[in-house]
């Protein structure tokens, strides 16, 4: 989540590569070390995070979410 108006249509076109990467780059990360590993956790939290945030707001409060659906 981008919190972007315009990111709907790119993530769903290019999700597969996004997640494909991803997970490669998180394997280095986590073969690299303990920092890797750290690095990895802070990336994870950050993205636990925007997406709770991003669903649980309009679950809660009623308010509008961030990106058309």
């Amino acid at each position: 989540m981008t919190r972007s108006s315009q990111s709907t249509r790119w993530l769903m076109f290019s999700a597969w590569a996004v997640a494909v990467g991803a997970a490669f780059a998180a394997r280095l990360l986590w073969r690299s070390g303990r920092a890797g590993q750290v690095a990895l956790a802070a990336m994870g939290g950050s993205v636990l995070w925007t997406t709770a945030t991003c669903w649980l707001g309009p679950l809660a409060w009623r308010i509008r979410p961030p990106e058309p659906f």
